[in-house]
C-alpha cells in the first residue's frame, strides 16, 4: 500500500501537523469539518481523558484527542500495514509515551472483560460494514469498556438505523450529519 495524502491535526498542541494516510480501501478519514464538530462536542471532556480508538484507521480521532489534551489513547488496527504506518505516526507527533497502537481486530479484543474501562471511545468502523458498530456497542457494555460517565463516539453512514439497535441504557446524547455521514456522541442514562 502507498500513502496516498495526508490528514492534518486541526486542534491542541499538534495543531497543522500532517500526518501520513495509507491508500486503502477501507481507509476513510473522519474529514474536518467533522472532526470540528465532534470535538466541540467534547470540548469540556477530553482534558485528561483516556480514549480508545477502536477502528483506528488515519489515526485521526486518536491523535486529535492527543493533542487536545488526553492522557492516552489506545488505537486498535486490524491491518499490519495500517498498524504500522499509525507507529510511525505516532512518533512523528511525539506521542510514543502517551499512545499505544495495538494490532488487533477490534472486535476480539473487546470480547473479553476491561481491566481499565476509557473515558471516550470513538467507534468509525469502515462504512462497508456498518454491522460492526452493534457488535462493538455490545461488547462495550457488556464488558464495562466504558466508564458510567463516559461517551462513546459513532460514525456511520447516513442511513444507518443506530437508534434501533442500542444496548439498554444508552441513549443519543448528541448527533448530526455532515455530508454522507451521520455522527452520533452516545451515554448511559442514569
Amino acid at each position: 500500500m502507498a500513502v496516498q495524502n495526508q490528514i492534518r491535526i486541526i486542534g491542541g498542541s499538534c495543531r497543522g501537523r500532517k500526518i501520513p494516510v495509507l491508500r486503502a480501501q477501507s481507509l476513510r478519514p473522519t474529514m474536518d469539518r467533522a472532526r470540528e464538530t465532534l470535538f466541540n462536542w467534547l470540548m469540556h471532556d477530553i482534558a485528561d481523558a483516556r480514549c480508545l480508538d477502536v477502528f483506528a484507521g488515519s489515526g485521526a480521532l486518536g491523535f486529535e484527542s492527543l493533542s487536545r489534551g488526553a492522557t492516552c489513547a489506545v488505537l486498535l488496527e486490524k491491518s499490519s500495514s495500517v498498524f504500522h504506518q499509525l507507529q510511525q505516526s505516532c512518533d512523528l507527533l511525539g506521542f510514543d509515551t502517551s499512545c499505544r497502537v495495538k494490532h488487533r481486530d477490534a472486535t476480539k479484543w473487546l470480547a473479553r472483560p476491561s481491566r481499565e474501562p476509557f473515558d471516550i471511545i470513538f467507534i468509525d468502523p469502515p462504512f462497508q460494514y456498518p454491522q460492526m458498530i452493534t457488535k462493538t456497542l455490545h461488547f462495550i457494555a457488556e464488558f464495562h469498556w466504558i466508564l458510567p460517565d463516559g461517551l462513546v463516539y459513532i460514525e456511520a453512514p447516513k442511513d444507518y438505523p443506530l437508534a434501533l439497535q442500542l444496548p439498554n441504557y444508552w441513549q443519543i446524547y448528541k448527533q448530526t450529519e455532515v455530508s454522507e455521514v451521520a455522527m452520533y456522541l452516545l451515554k448511559i442514562a442514569h
